[in-house]
């Protein structure tokens, strides 16, 4: 019997939710998986919504990104939970999803080095965590790629989901920098987050990466929004 088929007898595969066993093509039971709702397979590479937003002036227009789910229904209840519940074991489950979705997605790509977007220190300490890096160290342990902490927030800024679209863009302007351009130079870079709405946080990211020298910039989140745009 082959190590594979002795492998799935003794160690089924699990729902991710109820721990029910479950098809190894799936990756909810029946009742769980009703609550969650997977991104498209024709997601657009450059905003990360199934209809795309790239003409809209509220949304950055990223290099690539993809996610697993669209932030809605229990997926939106446990990110929450998540980034403000002090729930840092739901970075296990979404940080095999992200990974899983990077590699089916862009398996021809060879990723140096993966990293998130950074929080200012106070920030931290105030929560604790940062949600991103917990996602980042989960997603480099699946692909087996090193976790490099690049990035740093240069300055305070306000909760972007109260903020129009042009006070985003103005929020994070100059807020992020790389900091050690040699680390970043002639990489290919997988920037974790956990939700993206209309990219900026990305997009304000990936612009310093690039001009510390990235060779490319793969975004990776956890859901993204089905965004219709911000006034």
């Amino acid at each position: 019997m082959k190590t594979g088929r002795l492998k799935r007898i003794f160690f089924p595969k699990r729902c991710s939710v109820c721990g029910e066993i479950i098809p190894i093509e799936r990756d909810f039971c029946g009742c769980c998986g009703k609550g969650y709702i997977k991104a498209s397979d024709d997601c657009c590479e450059h905003c990360g919504s199934e209809k795309c937003c790239c003409e809209n002036e509220s949304t950055f227009v990223l290099p690539h990104i993809t996610a697993p789910f669209v932030y809605q229904e229990l997926v939106r209840e446990r990110l929450l939970n998540f980034k403000f519940s002090h729930e840092k074991s739901e970075a296990e489950f979404f940080g095999s999803k992200m990974s899983f979705r990077f590699a089916q997605v862009y398996y021809y790509v060879k990723a140096d080095f993966v990293t998130f977007v950074p929080m200012r220190e106070d920030s931290v300490k105030l929560r604790g965590y940062n949600q991103s890096q917990l996602l980042a160290q989960n997603v480099a342990k699946h692909l087996f790629l090193p976790v490099e902490n690049v990035l740093e927030k240069t300055k305070d800024s306000l909760t972007q989901h109260s903020l129009t679209q042009k006070e985003r863009r103005k929020n994070l302007e100059n807020a992020f920098k790389v900091i050690d351009e040699n680390a970043v130079k002639g990489k290919i870079v997988i920037l974790c987050d956990d939700i993206k709405t209309t990219g900026t946080t990305l997009g304000r990211c990936s612009e310093q990466l690039f001009a510390a020298g990235a060779k490319d910039v793969y975004c990776l989140c956890a859901a993204v929004t089905n965004f219709s745009g911000l006034p």
